[in-house]
């Protein structure tokens, strides 16, 4: 699980470093929140 953390907390830096606009993080905080929905589906299964 901590692992998972750190490769959506990069993609966060990313999306944050790379683009600098509030958009474009507000973007990253959906797919990263999208992903952890996906995954969480995937562990109550």
């Amino acid at each position: 699980m901590r692992k998972l953390v750190l490769i959506l907390s990069s993609k966060l830096n990313y999306v944050e470093h790379g683009f600098n606009s509030e958009a474009a993080v507000i973007w990253g905080l959906t797919q990263a929140n999208q992903q952890l929905w996906l995954i969480e589906k995937e562990i109550k299964h």
